[in-house]
Parts: C-alpha cells; sequence; structure tokens
C-alpha cells in the first residue's frame, strides 16, 4: 500500500508537470525539486491536489474490487500441483511481462513512442517507471549529441554563426547609459497585443511599443527562467536535459555581460521579490561579482504568491532604491506575479472561468506595474540617460495551448525603450529572427565594448550577422531561419516539424545545421570542468 501511495504522487507530479512544462518527470524537473518549497509549490497545487485526489479514489476503488474478485492467497492452495505451478508460472508470467514479450531485445522507452503526437507518445509512457529509471540513470559526463566529427559540426557552426562584417547601426545618442534589463514572468508574444491578434492583454507594452524598438521575431531559447537568465546574461543557449545555472564547476566557467559591463565601470544589480536561491541564481549572479543583490528579505512589501512579493511592490521598491546606485549602472529586475498559477489578488477583467483567462489577468497585471512604474521613473534624475529592456524569460504554452516543441510557444517580447534612443529609431519595428543570446553581443556593440567572448551571440544592429534563433525543449531542437523552420526530436530522431518560407526545402540542410549548432556548444558544456 504505501508503493501505491508513492505510485499515487508521483502520478499526479507528472500529469501536473505535463500541463506546467509539457514534458514528463525527467532531470531538470529532479534537479527543481531539490528545492523543497518548489517541489511542494508544484507538486500540491490546487490543480495537482485535485489529481491526487482522483487518482486516489480510483486506486482505492481498483484495490477494493480486485480484493473482492481476485483470489491473492495461492500460498493456501490445497492442490500441492496447482500450487507448485502458481508459484512457477505468475513470476514467469509478471518477467515476460516486465521484459516486454519474447523478443531478443527488453523494451525500453522508446518502445512506447507509436504516434507522431508527442503527447500520445508521453502518454504511453509509465510515469513511476519513468521516475525511477531516472534516479538509477546518472547524468552523463561525454556529448550525447555525436551526430558528426566534431570538427565538421564546429565548421558548420562558424559558417552559420559568422558576421561577414561590421556595420553596426548605432540607436543610442551615448555609449555610457544606464541600462535596466527588466524580465517579465511567462509573457508569449501571443498574448501581446502589438505583437499578435490578442487585444487589451498589455496595454502598457502597446502603448510603450509605439515608442520604442520593437522586436517582431525575438525567441526564448529554452522554457524555463533559468535558462532565459543564462541565455541573457552569458549568452549560452540552452541544454536539451541540463542545466547549467546548477552545475558548480561550469557555469563559474560561462562568460558573463556582468563581468564585462563592471570592467567598465558600471554598477551592477539584481532585483527579484523571491527566493534568490531559487534555481541557484543567487550562486550564479554572485560568482559574476555582482555588487547588488535584493531578494524577498531585502525590502518590504504587504503581500505575496508564493513566488514572492507582488511585481507592483518590487517596481515601486526598485525606484526608491534604484537613486541610490552610482552611474552608469546595469540593473535587472525579475518579476514573479505572472508564474503559475495565476492565483494572485489583482484585478480580473477576463474573468477565472479558464486557465487562459486567469493567464490573460496575470500578464494584464504585470504589464499595468510595468507602464506605472516607467510613467513613474520619469521623473527620476537617472532616466533621461537610461535604456530600458523588456523582455521575457521564457514564453508559455497559453493562451494557444502549445506544444513545448512548437516553434511559436518559444516567441517573447524584446522592446528597447528610453529617452537615450535616437529619435529616428523611436516607434520603429526590428523584424530580424534573434533569441536571448544575442542580448549581450547588441548591448556591448552599442558600447563600444568587445563581445569577443560571447561566441554565440549575435549583434542584431550588424545587417551582416546572421538571422536565426536556436532553442531546445526536453531531447529536441527548433532552428528558426528566414528561409526554413525545422523541429527535430532526438528521442525518435525524426522531424516533428518542417516549413520553408522559401520555394525550396532546404529541410535536411537546416537539419544539419541545427544538429552542428547543438553538438557544437553542448561539446564546450561538457568540456567545462
Amino acid at each position: 500500500y504505501i508503493l501505491i501511495f508513492i505510485a499515487i504522487i508521483i502520478s499526479a507530479a507528472d500529469i501536473g508537470l505535463y500541463n506546467s512544462w509539457g514534458s514528463k518527470i525527467n532531470f531538470r524537473a529532479i534537479e527543481s525539486f531539490t528545492n523543497l518549497e518548489e517541489a511542494l509549490g508544484i507538486i500540491f497545487s490546487k490543480e495537482n491536489l485535485n489529481l491526487f485526489c482522483i487518482i486516489l479514489i480510483q486506486s482505492v476503488f481498483w484495490l477494493m474490487l480486485f480484493k473482492y474478485l481476485i483470489k491473492t492467497d495461492v500460498y493456501l492452495e490445497k492442490n500441492k500441483i496447482k500450487r507448485i505451478l502458481l508459484n512457477i508460472l505468475l513470476p514467469m508470467a509478471l518477467f515476460i511481462g516486465i521484459r516486454g514479450g519474447f523478443q531478443e531485445y527488453p523494451i525500453y522507452k522508446n518502445s512506447a513512442y507509436f504516434s507522431e503526437n508527442a503527447v500520445l507518445n508521453n502518454s504511453a509512457i509509465n510515469g513511476t517507471w519513468n521516475f525511477f529509471s531516472l534516479l538509477k540513470k546518472k547524468k552523463s559526463k561525454i556529448n550525447q549529441y555525436n551526430f558528426m566529427s566534431i570538427d565538421k559540426s564546429k565548421t558548420i557552426f562558424r559558417k552559420i554563426n559568422s558576421e561577414l562584417k561590421d556595420s553596426t547601426e548605432y540607436i543610442l545618442t551615448n555609449n555610457k547609459p544606464n541600462i535596466v534589463l527588466i524580465i517579465l514572468e511567462s509573457f508569449s508574444s501571443e498574448a501581446i497585443g502589438c505583437l499578435s491578434e490578442e487585444k487589451n492583454v498589455t496595454p502598457g507594452i502597446d502603448s510603450l511599443s509605439k515608442n520604442g524598438i520593437l522586436f517582431t521575431n525575438f525567441y526564448s531559447t529554452g522554457f524555463r527562467t533559468d535558462q532565459g537568465l543564462v541565455a541573457l546574461l552569458s549568452g549560452f543557449p540552452a541544454q536539451p536535459q541540463n542545466t547549467i545555472i546548477k552545475d558548480f564547476g561550469k557555469y563559474d566557467k560561462l562568460p558573463s555581460l556582468i563581468k564585462v559591463l563592471k570592467d567598465n565601470n558600471y554598477n551592477t544589480s539584481y532585483y527579484y521579490g523571491g527566493r534568490l536561491y531559487f534555481a541557484n541564481t543567487e550562486s550564479y549572479l554572485k560568482t559574476s561579482g555582482i555588487n547588488k543583490l535584493i531578494g524577498e528579505n531585502d525590502f518590504t512589501f504587504r503581500n505575496k504568491t508564493f513566488w514572492g512579493a507582488y511585481d507592483k511592490d518590487l517596481f515601486n521598491f526598485h525606484l526608491t532604491d534604484c537613486k541610490n546606485n552610482k552611474q552608469p549602472f546595469f540593473s535587472i529586475i525579475m518579476t514573479s506575479t505572472s508564474h503559475e498559477f495565476f492565483d494572485g489578488d489583482f484585478e480580473k477583467p477576463f474573468g477565472t472561468t479558464t486557465e487562459k483567462n486567469k493567464f490573460k489577468n496575470a500578464l494584464h497585471y504585470t504589464d499595468k506595474c510595468l507602464f506605472d512604474y516607467l510613467n513613474q521613473a520619469k521623473s527620476q534624475a537617472w532616466f533621461n540617460n537610461t535604456l530600458f529592456v523588456i523582455t521575457a524569460d521564457h514564453a508559455h504554452y497559453l493562451p494557444n495551448k502549445r506544444m513545448k516543441y512548437d516553434y511559436e510557444r518559444h516567441k517573447i517580447p524584446f522592446l528597447l525603450y528610453g529617452n537615450v534612443l535616437k529619435p529616428e529609431h523611436k516607434g520603429t519595428k526590428n523584424d530580424k529572427i534573434s533569441s536571448h543570446i544575442d542580448f549581450a553581443s547588441t548591448i556591448l556593440a552599442q558600447l563600444n565594448i568587445s563581445k569577443k567572448k560571447f561566441i554565440y551571440s549575435k549583434n542584431i544592429f550588424n545587417k551582416y550577422s546572421p538571422s536565426f534563433a536556436f532553442y531546445t525543449y526536453d531531447n529536441g531542437f527548433g532552428y528558426i531561419s528566414e528561409e526554413q523552420i525545422v523541429v527535430f526530436d532526438c528521442d525518435l530522431n525524426k522531424v516533428l516539424f518542417s516549413k520553408n518560407k522559401l520555394s525550396t526545402d532546404k529541410e535536411k540542410e537546416f537539419i544539419e545545421k541545427g544538429k552542428a549548432y547543438l553538438e557544437t556548444y553542448m561539446q564546450e558544456y561538457y568540456s567545462f570542468q
């Protein structure tokens, strides 16, 4: 009964996780669950408690039915021959069932894959078996992504990632502005008015975009906050099944935008309304040498969600505290109120009947907080010399219920705003395909600071830099370019999605590019000791 109870908890957590992340329990989830508070927050959310109760009731029902209908005390069988046969045949039947049949090799995880639909494949995998197989399995210490020779992959990588020459378009009135990087939790482009057909969810960003530079083809490199943070601040792509920010001895080998700016006399700070130790963020930022770290224990706020202080209180504190930061400064604000489970105490103009509407309410709240913050910042002495960079840590499967591998699932806002922008650039759009990892090189180029350490990062304002984005999900990747979009699943070893934007289909060529890109940076990841 204890084992059945454990299986019930695992099943409920597995289903709940799939609803949020679009994947079954994996290494990344287990690493997150080492943080007890986060684990309890996910497992015992309202939705998961409902699942737990349903599975518990079903289990009790089937156990009672089994006990009533099936004779289990075979060891008391009086017929000696029958008793011997039962004790021999039952273990044999169990062994054959576990093995999956009489074939030469036993079944494995990929044996459950029977469809081109990833949801159906994942639903066919036994959640409890999957969980314990992960506990038994150790993380690989060698690159699993060996699609070709490393020399070939590096050659392809250099070809697709190289800038033919530098023709940077300078968009700022000076090359020493303050920079405020605002990272919005779970903001999907598909919910933002100026980037989609959704209306009235983000009136603040929609208004700000009319006086800034709006990027219409900007993508996250992963689907977790820690992936977005590392991509923005280190220019390093997300790993399919690993989390470098939690790998001591690896993340400190990454280049750091914070370090580079500090070396150029910038004061650096990070403001977050939640727990700084979440996803090892505190250690990562301290290793970067950040000047100031602000978390939920460092300022006063009225109320909080599970994830941290309300965004309004966080923005208000930043306004109060930022004037104490020596200029020029690089300040990061990480919001949290729009994180699942969208249950904050704020206005709900879209109602609460569906998850989609709850999601829209949360984004609407944070959008208003952002807009109010920027309006109040105009009275600050540092405002006129400040570039505000507004983006998201990652997108969300809502509002359109996207699968994790869908390229639309990774599209996020990226907006440059502030009086430090040259007048001719205000109210413009940039259609170049780019992503999180391009932020570091793009900013450094505007400041006339060397960006050579950030080898994966591209300068968006150099018209000769390549136009593409790369993202990962579970054990697969997506490659988005102006010619072709491809999504490849490494477990299935097949293309899940392909769309050519030109008349010539270049699917094979771009799959090879994606494989070379993944192999190259994962080889570097595994080389970090």
